[in-house]
């Protein structure tokens, strides 16, 4: 996952919404030290989660693909290429999840001013 080292790398790739995606664009400006550490945290936790999805799809199918062979650690290392190349190269459809979307919320609770 050489493409994603810094906040700035993941930021485009995540399933935010439209007002924190332009917020986020200056990012970090405008937050306090402590906002700027929670905001780091909850958006590596949503790539992650994010990551993990997709390569626990994409391992399904390779199972559903060799049957009781299962899937090499070269062939799982090969999902994990592939996915990071959909991530960087492709405007995926991102899939929800509760912690995805609770990810979400935290983060625009965390930038967005109440109103």
């Amino acid at each position: 996952m050489d493409h994603f080292q810094t906040i700035q790398d993941i930021i485009p790739i995540l399933p935010l919404d439209e007002q924190a995606q332009k917020i986020l664009s200056t990012y970090p400006q405008g937050l306090s030290e402590d906002k700027q550490i929670e905001l780091e945290r909850l958006l590596w936790r949503m790539f992650y989660a994010l990551y993990d999805l997709e390569f626990e799809t994409e391992v399904q199918k390779a199972f559903a693909d060799k049957g009781e062979d299962g899937v090499s650690p070269q062939a799982q290392h090969q999902i994990a290429i592939d996915i990071v190349k959909r991530l960087t190269t492709e405007s995926t459809k991102i899939k929800e999840s509760a912690d995805i979307d609770k990810i979400r919320k935290d983060i625009n609770t965390l930038i967005i001013p109440s109103q």
